[in-house]
């Protein structure tokens, strides 16, 4: 937990390095199966815990009409014990959607941002900003709620 918490401390400081344009730490993995679902697969090879990440699809309908971009994320910080960070040597599947999607629909996957538990980071910096934000404001809610909780006493 201290290193987690270390490595968001850092990442919230803004001690973020130059984004990579390709990173050995990890592997994503985009895997569609025969029932149409979709899912990427991150494996860390890195010796540090990855935090968070985010990954857009855009969806093309059978009119080759393309639908807005979705989003789909995980931040461990943010306490859902279901998004638990992704330990050195673990893989993580993340459905995007599935199985049977509408007929004709076509995705296209794309890994934006990941976070690493030293404060590390691989992808878009707008991406990296994106999570570092939406951290620090869970973070500010926090502190605003105890400090309402400590003000009640």
């Amino acid at each position: 937990m201290r290193k987690i918490l270390a490595g968001l401390a850092l990442t919230l400081l803004g001690v973020l390095p130059a984004v990579a344009q390709q990173d050995p730490r990890f592997i994503a993995k985009i895997d569609s199966s025969p029932d149409g679902s979709l899912k990427v697969t991150i494996t860390n090879r890195s010796q540090r815990s990855i935090t968070a990440s985010i990954i857009t699809y855009r969806r093309t309908n059978a009119n080759r009409l393309p639908q807005p971009d979705s989003v789909r994320a995980f931040d461990s910080a943010l306490g859902n014990p279901l998004e638990r960070e992704i330990l050195p040597g673990e893989s993580r599947d993340i459905r995007l959607f599935g199985p049977n999607p509408k007929a004709g629909i076509q995705s296209s996957p794309e890994l934006k941002a990941i976070l690493f538990s030293d404060g590390s980071s691989f992808g878009d910096a707008e991406w990296v900003d994106r999570i570092v934000r939406i951290c620090k404001l869970a973070w500010q809610e926090l502190a605003d709620a105890i400090s309402t909780l400590q003000d009640a006493k």
